[in-house]
């Protein structure tokens, strides 16, 4: 995840210098929102077993922050923080599933390209890119967890708080309206799918017992970001 880090970094300073000399550079700062789904689709026996049951969690995070962006113009780099709540769906709790909350700090990186469109009065840009959730604290139930202190044990002792980084692959669209000739606003709006998390991978094969039993056989999250900003082009 470091190295992933590091390059996400190199590619946008990479980037600002490849085009400070024959593109726009602008920055800018603003709010995000952020509400992502996930679903867990469990099973009872395999399904070569005539007692075969397939049953879902489904769970939402739901939250907010800041972030700060650069942009040259064909690259967006971003970095912001997130505070959000996750919590198992009523049908889900019902069923007997995931009845505990969590809420959650983490870091949020991501770089994206992008390719703008002069509309007549404003910018149009299709995007495409890696985002990054990175979480750095948080509580299930109201207690801490962080890398010193394991969760409760139904997760097995595996589930720390670095291990739920969460790496996106996310698409959409963005609007810079120039309110001057160096100011501009720019909302986005952006649907990814991420890729699961080394926990949810350990919940997967820790699942698996005799013959074609599982009890966790597929999970699958995505979800949506709007985002508005105000940026400032330098030239």
């Amino acid at each position: 995840m470091k190295r992933i880090i590091v390059a996400l970094l190199i590619f946008a300073c990479a980037g600002g210098a490849l085009f400070a000399q024959n593109f726009n550079l602008s920055a800018g700062a603003g709010g995000q929102f952020t509400y992502d789904f996930s679903t867990v689709v469990l099973t009872q026996e395999g399904k070569d077993s005539k007692y075969y049951k397939e049953d879902e969690m489904h769970s939402h995070l739901l939250g907010g922050g800041a972030y700060a962006f650069f942009d040259a113009t064909y690259v967006e780099a971003n970095f912001g923080v997130f505070f959000g709540n996750a919590n198992t769906d009523k049908k889900s709790k019902d069923n007997g599933y995931g009845d505990k909350g969590w809420d959650v700090t983490a870091l949020k990186l991501g770089i994206f390209g992008k390719f703008p469109v002069n509309m007549g009065g404003f910018y149009l840009f299709p995007m495409i890119g890696l985002d990054i959730m990175i979480p750095v604290g948080g509580k299930i139930d109201g207690d801490d967890i962080n890398d010193d202190k394991k969760v409760p044990t139904e997760f097995k002792d595996k589930y720390f708080i670095k291990d739920l980084t969460h790496v996106w692959f996310k698409a959409g669209v963005g609007v810079d309206f120039y309110v001057t000739e160096k100011v501009y606003v720019r909302p986005e709006f952006l649907y990814g799918v991420r890729v699961n998390t080394s926990v949810e991978n350990d919940l997967m094969n820790d699942a698996k017992v005799e013959g074609d039993k599982k009890a966790i056989s597929a999970i699958v999250g995505h979800g949506l970001d709007i985002r508005l900003a105000v940026g400032y082009r330098f030239y």
